[in-house]
């Protein structure tokens, strides 16, 4: 049988410019943790201003995993193995990598390096909390984040989106659209009041910033984002950069009024998240929905190199965090110059992002990878419209079902 060149094609779902919003986000992440201590001088102050922004990198994941998740399972729903083909390709992407750190820091790094350092028996002590997915939790009260070492408390972040994996599935299994999108909008309405009740009753900002209902609005922008990308993208393409431009000029704003962005300020925890996060969404649905320039940067070969490797360098990097900056103490022992620590601030910065992607990349080829070719035992497998079988039969062609959507 001849093959008709006007049978429906396979509609692509990766859009590598998104590659390059992980890149982003990843880049800001190791941006503010590979910098150490207070100034020293002006410059040094504001190098530190700069590389505090990083923090919010991890929003950007948030945002960006509530649109590329909402988006798989909408595109899903109602095939064969909804759930189970999207918990085991989570389960194959994320378990190996994560369990395997956990497993190397808690056990083995011990028993090389020596039991008698302290952060272990803190670590061990602590460990159920994170082979539960139950960091957050456990940092959502007044506590020193740095006793789980190396920097395991940086998994508060993983936590969340796993307990988001949990429950969305069958939120979007049991939800028509329009109701999908009305209860998108809700947990987007929320956060920023259980926020303020949070840190009005408690004196603590922790809470506010780690437990996954008190951050639903990050997620929840990229949930809707999804919706609308699916049924009304050519409103979104209008609206994504007066959007982007207006929070934009928001977030701006709020910087030069607070001096400082960082997480425990109240005015960041009440509102600064939110705002931050539809500034994410707006970018998402710009470059997704319009070529233009910041699609373009978004598709660079630096940025979609770090997007590919980005859970990688998430989960490692905190290795190397501990080890240059806690143990070997470099921003200590490398020397002033002019007055200034801003050269060894930048030497550690790329030191530290060097090894990790090293890391990363080790980690892709000789482990990861093996665990995700799994994944082709369990596909996403889209439903055929009416129109799109009709065409198909009439045209003498098989309907092209199959999508391999983005994980």
């Amino acid at each position: 049988m001849l093959k008709d060149s006007s049978s429906p094609p396979k509609r692509s779902s990766h859009i590598t410019a998104l590659d390059g919003i992980r890149g982003i986000a990843i880049l800001a992440v190791m941006c503010f943790h590979f910098d150490f201590g207070n100034p020293h001088s002006f410059a040094d102050t504001l190098w530190v201003r700069l590389m505090g922004i990083g923090w919010a990198g991890v929003d950007l994941f948030f945002v960006l995993s509530g649109f590329l998740i909402t988006g798989i399972l909408l595109d899903a729903k109602g095939s064969p193995g909804y759930f189970q083909n999207f918990y085991m390709r989570r389960v194959l992407r994320i378990f190996p990598l994560y369990y395997g750190y956990l497993f190397l820091t808690i056990w083995i790094m011990p028993f090389l390096l020596g039991k008698s350092l302290p952060e272990w028996s803190i670590l061990r002590a602590h460990q159920v909390w994170l082979w539960t997915y139950l960091t957050n939790v456990l940092l959502s009260g007044p506590t020193d984040w740095d006793m789980l070492a190396p920097g395991a408390s940086l998994f508060w972040s993983l936590a969340i989106e796993e307990q988001f994996y949990l429950v969305w599935p069958a939120i979007v299994w049991l939800c028509r659209r329009k109701s999908l999108l009305r209860i998108s909008v809700a947990l987007i309405i929320a956060p920023p009041f259980l926020r303020w009740l949070w840190i009005l009753r408690t004196g603590d900002w922790h809470g506010a910033y780690v437990l996954t209902p008190m951050r639903m609005d990050t997620l929840a922008l990229g949930a809707v984002a999804a919706i609308l990308f699916r049924d009304q993208r050519a409103w979104l393409a209008r609206i994504a950069r007066p959007t982007l431009l207006a929070s934009g000029a928001v977030f701006v704003l709020m910087l030069a009024v607070l001096g400082f962005w960082t997480p425990d300020q109240p005015v960041t925890a009440v509102l600064g998240y939110s705002i931050f996060a539809l500034m994410c969404a707006a970018l998402i649905a710009e470059v997704v929905c319009n070529k233009g320039p910041l699609r373009r940067l978004c598709e660079i070969k630096p940025l979609r190199f770090f997007g590919k490797y980005s859970y990688a360098m998430y989960v490692l990097h905190p290795f190397f965090r501990w080890v240059l900056i806690k143990r070997l103490d470099l921003g200590g022992r490398i020397p002033f110059w002019v007055g200034t620590q801003l050269p060894a601030r930048v030497a550690i910065l790329i030191l530290g992002c060097g090894l990790t992607s090293l890391a990363a990349l080790a980690s892709w080829h000789l482990y990861e990878k093996h665990f995700l070719n799994l994944k082709a035992f369990f596909p996403y497998w889209q439903r055929v419209s009416p129109q799109e079988l009709e065409r198909s039969t009439t045209l003498g062609v098989e309907p092209r079902v199959k999508e391999d959507l983005i994980s």
